[in-house]
């Protein structure tokens, strides 16, 4: 798999000139960027379900989709924060998966 990593990045011949040492900085990389995401995908439909509230409060079952659409964000907004901290509680107080705590790669 570091072989593949290494030939997009432009050199194949061992894991020298990759930013990825490990599977866990790969992995790491994927969880931050996956929380990252989330966290931004669901402040977004927040606000295009708060705009959807305020322009349908004439229609009741207008009002009720964007309540239902706002309640998911902010659902799903809280699931990825709950993420986040399982991922800081199981890295930094239970101590386990020592690659995978900054696993930022350097461009």
């Amino acid at each position: 798999m570091f072989y593949y990593l290494q030939k997009i990045n432009g050199s194949a011949s061992g894991l020298t000139g990759s930013n990825f040492n490990s599977i866990g900085d790969v992995l790491g990389l994927i969880l931050n960027v996956m929380i990252g995401v989330g966290i931004s995908l669901s402040i977004i439909f927040i606000g295009f379900s708060g705009i959807r509230v305020i322009t349908s409060l004439a229609d009741p079952k207008k009002y009720a989709t964007a309540m239902k659409s706002f309640y998911y964000s902010l659902l799903g907004l809280l699931l990825t924060f709950a993420v986040l901290l399982i991922r800081i509680i199981l890295l930094n107080i239970v101590g386990i998966g020592g690659d995978l705590q900054n696993a930022t790669p350097t461009f």
